[in-house]
C-alpha cells in the first residue's frame, strides 16, 4: 500500500503500476498514455527492499492506468495477452504472426457497465438483464483492431 498526496490530504492506494524508471524511460512512458502520480512512501527507509523497492524512492514513477489492451486469439475462449499500450500489444502480435482481435478496455468497470454509461447500449429485453448476457457482452464501439497474422486489417 502507498500514501499518495494531494488535495491537501493523503490516501492510500494500490498502485496499479510501479517501476523503477531513468529520466528518459519517464519520458518515453509520458507519451504512452499512462497517468503519472506523485506518490510518498510512508515507511522507512531500511523497509523499501521489504516492500519492493529496491532504489531511493526518487527513481521510481508510479502510473494510474485506466484502460488496458487485449488481446483475444482466433478462435481461442480465452485472452492472450493484456498490454498497457497498443504498440506493446501489436509488437507481441507481430513478433508471434498472430491473428485475432486486439481490444481498449476501461480498467474498473465491466464492458457491459461501460457501454451503458457511454451511453452506447440500454438494456430493453428481460434477457439483457441475465448473468448469461452480461458475462459475454462486449461492444463493438469499444477501439479494437482485427490482425491476420501479425498485420493489422485496417
Amino acid at each position: 500500500m502507498l500514501r499518495v498526496a494531494g488535495g491537501g490530504a493523503a490516501h492510500t492506494v494500490q498502485p496499479h503500476f510501479v517501476a523503477p524508471v531513468s529520466l528518459a524511460e519517464a519520458l518515453q512512458a509520458a507519451g504512452s498514455g499512462l497517468k503519472p502520480v506523485v506518490v510518498m512512501l510512508s515507511l522507512p527507509k531500511h523497509l523499501y527492499r521489504f516492500v519492493g523497492f529496491h532504489l531511493p524512492l526518487t527513481h521510481y514513477i508510479f502510473f494510474h492506468m485506466s484502460e488496458v489492451w487485449v488481446f483475444h486469439g482466433a478462435g481461442s475462449r480465452f485472452t492472450g495477452g493484456v498490454f498497457t499500450s497498443r504498440q506493446q500489444a501489436e509488437e507481441f502480435i507481430q513478433q508471434y504472426q498472430l491473428s485475432g482481435i486486439l481490444t481498449k478496455y476501461p480498467l474498473g468497470i465491466s464492458a457491459y457497465d461501460w457501454a451503458q454509461q457511454e451511453g452506447i447500449f440500454q438494456p430493453t429485453k428481460p434477457e439483457q438483464y441475465t448473468t448469461g448476457f452480461i458475462q459475454r457482452f462486449t461492444s463493438a464501439s469499444q477501439e479494437h483492431y482485427h490482425y491476420e497474422d501479425g498485420k493489422c486489417d485496417a
